[in-house]
């Protein structure tokens, strides 16, 4: 994971985004967190990791389970932060609604940076509670107007921060894909 987190560096980055499937660290995909926590402490303190908790996976069918797991990690001077409050950014942020997504933010102490599979309605009743937003979108640099649109609707809603994720091809669907942040605006 150093050798991940040095090449990010390299490359501009100054953090990345966890997709987190399980909170079961007898599964590597869990450990993996960790691994990727002290990595980033050990090349540079300013790296950050921020949690974005799938709610596709493990979060579909136990939702409870999120905030204990993430509330492990709220001390850690390596997560990603805003407003100096951790910031929860999860996956398909639209399987929970607006009020369970308020009441959990609550019990984190948290900012919400909500990803959604495409940006428009789905986003609205999540205005009031998020200080950006996210798109699944296409992912790929062909689909730049559609990002540009999406980008400036987020702005349109008075939300400060918008990003996209990007996928580089080809890759190797057996390692995990980081999203780096796009159109990180504050």
């Amino acid at each position: 994971m150093v050798v991940e987190v040095q090449r990010a560096i390299e490359i501009g980055l100054d953090g990345f985004l966890f997709d987190i499937l399980t909170t079961d660290r007898s599964n590597p995909i869990a450990f993996r967190f960790d691994q990727l926590l002290t990595a980033a402490a050990s090349v540079n303190s300013n790296f950050v990791l921020g949690f974005m908790p799938d709610m596709t996976a493990e979060f579909s069918t136990s939702p409870q389970n999120m905030v204990p797991y993430l509330l492990q990690y709220a001390n850690r001077s390596n997560i990603l932060r805003y407003l100096d409050k951790q910031v929860v950014a999860p996956f398909d942020a639209g399987l929970q609604t607006s009020g369970w997504w308020d009441a959990q933010l609550s019990a984190l102490n948290a900012e919400f940076l909500p990803l959604f599979l495409s940006i428009g309605s789905s986003l609205l009743p999540y205005v009031n509670i998020s200080f950006g937003a996210a798109s699944w979108g296409g992912q790929q640099v062909s689909y730049v107007d559609a990002v540009i649109f999406e980008g400036n609707y987020v702005h349109k809603q008075n939300l400060s921060i918008w990003y996209s994720p990007f996928l580089q091809a080809p890759y190797d669907r057996t390692l995990i894909i980081f999203l780096p942040f796009l159109g990180w605006h504050q």
